[in-house]
This record gives C-alpha cells, structure tokens and sequence, in this order.
C-alpha cells in the first residue's frame, strides 16, 4: 500500500470459511491463533512477505520496525468475518475398563462444533513525527473464537462440550530509521484473555459417564504483557528485507473452576519469529516470501487434566514458507 501525508483510513472486509476450529476444551496452538483476523489485505496476499511491510499496515502486527514504512498520519481498520464448521465421528471407539467388566463406549458423533461465526476488528496506526522517528498503535483479537457441540453427549464428551476463548491485544509501538537502509522498531503487548471451557466429568463409577455426566467449567481472565522487536533493510531500492520477533505472553488465569482435581492454567502463547522479503519489480509487480516459525512447546491444554503431565504438550510447529 502506498504512503500517502495527512490521514489515511481504509476500512477493509474480508469473509473467510475455515474447516477447522478450536478443538472443545482444548486449546492448541493452531486451532485458537487467528492469524486470519490481523489483516484483510494480508490475507488476500496469505501474509506473504508480512515481516518486510508486504502486506501493508497490518505488518505492524508482524514487525514493529515496518512502521517506518508509512510517512505523515497514517490509519488502517480491518474486519474479517470468520465461520467455522467441523465434525469429530468416531471409527474405532475403545472400551472403558472397570471393576465389574467393560462398559460400552458412546459411540455417538459431535455433530457441528463449529459454533458461532465473529467478526474479528485489528486496526493499525502511524504518526510520523521526526524524519526519523514514528510512534503508533495497534489493536486485534490474535487468538480466540467459539466451539459447541451440537451433540453434547457425543464420545468426547468429557475433553470438551464447548468452548469459548476471547484475546483483546493492544500495543503502543515505536519505530526509528537509522538511516536509508535500516529501520528499527519495538512494540509493548498489553493482552486481556478470559475464557469458559465446559467438559463432562470423567467416570467414577460403572456407567458415570452418559447423558446425565455432570460439567465441569472452568471461567476466567487475565491481563498480561509481552513485546514485539523488528528490523527492516532496505540493501538496494526496491528490496526489502524485513526480520521480527514477538515473545510469548504467560497467562495466568484467575477465576473459578467446578472441579477441585484440577489446578490454575498456566497458558503460555506462541513465540513467533520471521523473515521476510520483498522485491518491486516492473512498476508494482512485488514478489513476496516470507518463513515463519512458532515456537509451541510450552503451551498446555486448556483444562489442565490433573492426569496429564506437564511434559505431555505439543511439539514445535514445522516452519512454513508463505509465497
């Protein structure tokens, strides 16, 4: 996008499906993180080349030090529409051991447990105030969103009926150009996350679990702080190389839980890091690219089972390169 003095306000609408969404009462990291929601041009672009400035404004998000990017006042509001449909049937149900003998398992389906779509806001800002230093903001729901069985009593009952998980992200950023070919910039992470995961108790006798196994819900909120740091190299016009990082957010919630076997969450975000590249070619022509790699190996479910040990988590994400 061009820089243009004065204000800028683009208020962009993007509507995307997916096919996946928050496992119930789980939180994993590719099933809660919304990088769909950060930017509508972005997305159209998959957030190629993000980490050099190649998806706009909304590579704030990405690399604080992209704001340097953007001369005079300059604002961006994006809003995505985002709507989920999924379904777990299971093949091959196991047999529950007990005193008296197994128990038949419910084989039953979970039905639609996409639940609710959402709109998803992320607005960005930049105030140029030297020739060599910006301040601005930006504001977005990085992960989140709505699950519910329709079926309630399904076979997975007891690792999550719904779940509903909603972040609110706000970061004052600052941006300085050293010089023609490098920019700096940093980002303070202010995020406010609340939660209510709802499962079915687990069998503590002969025939507990069923249509008439109690919940167990957890609810809570925190608010909680991180940071953003970036470089961009500008080594000949028209190529940008762009480099970030983002640190994880520990969030600890506090609220109530029905079940006293289990214990506070600790929830740990991603670490994102990146690299990107952008090269303008034949007037507007911009090739982009950029790998990315989140690191996820302190995330834990979320309910935390009092069965499950800590080192039980998911592994690193593979890298992934977005063209």
């Amino acid at each position: 996008m061009d820089s243009m003095k004065g204000i800028v306000r683009t208020a962009a609408v993007a509507t995307v499906s997916m096919a996946a969404l928050l496992a119930a009462g789980a939180a994993q990291a590719g099933s809660f993180a919304i990088r769909s929601g950060q930017s509508a041009e972005g997305l159209g672009m998959a957030y190629a080349g993000a980490a050099a400035g190649g998806i706009g404004m909304g590579a704030m998000a990405w690399n604080p030090a992209t704001i340097t990017m953007f001369p005079g006042r300059n604002s961006q509001w994006n809003f995505t529409y985002l709507n989920a449909n999924a379904s777990y049937d299971p093949t091959s149900p196991t047999r529950l051991g007990s005193p008296v003998g197994p128990l038949n398992p419910i084989q039953n389906g979970s039905g639609n447990i996409g639940g609710d779509g959402a709109f998803i806001p992320a607005s960005y800002s930049a105030w140029q105030l030297t020739d060599r230093f910006w301040i601005g903001m930006t504001t977005g729901a990085p992960f989140g969103l709505r699950s519910k069985a329709d079926n309630q009593v399904y076979a997975g009952q007891v690792y999550g009926r719904s779940a509903n998980l909603r972040t609110i992200n706000v970061s004052p950023t600052i941006g300085y150009k050293v010089n023609d070919w490098l920019s700096v910039g940093a980002a303070f992470q202010v995020q406010y996350l609340s939660t209510s995961l709802k499962n079915a108790t687990g069998a503590t006798l002969p025939g507990a679990i069923g249509p008439a196994a109690p919940n167990q819900v957890l609810k809570g909120d925190t608010i909680d702080f991180g940071f953003r740091v970036g470089a961009t190299l500008t080594p000949r016009e028209g190529t940008t190389i762009g480099i970030a990082y983002r640190s994880s957010i520990h969030q600890t919630l506090e609220g109530t839980i029905s079940d006293p076997r289990r214990r506070q969450p600790d929830q740990g975000q991603p670490e994102p890091a990146g690299l990107g590249g952008l090269r303008r070619v034949a007037g507007h022509q911009r090739p982009v690219a950029g790998p990315s790699r989140r690191r996820v190996d302190q995330l834990e479910p979320l309910p935390p089972h009092p069965d499950r040990q800590p080192d039980q988590r998911p592994a690193d994400l593979e890298p992934e390169l977005r063209l």
